[in-house]
């Protein structure tokens, strides 16, 4: 086994074996590994990119369930409908594999721990039965950065490119007494989900 392999084994049987009773050297039925992407300078509002594989020897069921931590200093949101699928093999076991993307926010600035969370899912057993499964992620540490000049009370989005499109219907410059106007503010930034932007 090389050391790529040993070190994932090592992590994947520590995750494993917090959450079931099963033996990893047998073979597990279900899987979970976690990663959390790490830049070198971290800012206040800036997307931080965490994926979540999840592993079956079988197929899985259902739509998994993420308890995501809340009151840690970040706003974290899961895309829990568009996974990326892919098969592996760990151990010389073969699994069918789905990832989901994670975004992670810091949202003031020092030192903040991600904590570990747990991931519910189903798969088919080897009878053909349905089973739930529920594994753990695991904990990470994130240091941020204040942004210099932006005020700490206000929410903040960290983006390399961010755009404001402020639209009036109809046009104002032809308007005529009593019309009737919707003004359409849309933000965009690039790379952050538009459920991480700053309500208006």
């Amino acid at each position: 086994m090389s050391r790529r392999s040993a070190r994932l084994g090592l992590l994947l049987l520590a995750v494993v074996l917090a959450a079931t009773p099963l033996c990893f050297a047998a073979g597990q039925p279900v899987l979970l590994q976690s990663e959390l992407r790490q830049p070198d300078t971290i800012w206040v509002g800036q997307r931080l990119a965490m994926n979540v594989t999840l592993f079956t020897t079988t197929s899985f069921a259902g739509v998994p369930r993420f308890d995501l931590p809340k009151d840690a200093g970040l706003a974290i949101l899961a895309d829990d409908a568009h996974p990326l699928l892919g098969t592996k093999t760990i151990d010389g076991v073969s699994y069918i594999s789905k990832q989901y993307a994670i975004s992670v926010f810091p949202l003031r600035s020092g030192t903040l721990t991600l904590p570990a969370f747990p991931v519910e899912f189903g798969y088919q057993g080897d009878a053909g039965q349905e089973s739930d499964a529920t594994l753990s992620t695991t904990a990470a540490q994130i240091t941020a950065l204040a942004v210099p000049g932006a005020d700490a009370q206000l929410p903040l989005v960290t983006a390399t490119d961010f755009k404001v499109d402020d639209r009036w219907t109809p046009n104002p410059d032809k308007a005529a007494v009593g019309d009737a106007f919707t003004r359409t503010t849309t933000l965009r930034a690039t790379g952050v989900p538009g459920m991480a932007l700053p309500p208006l």
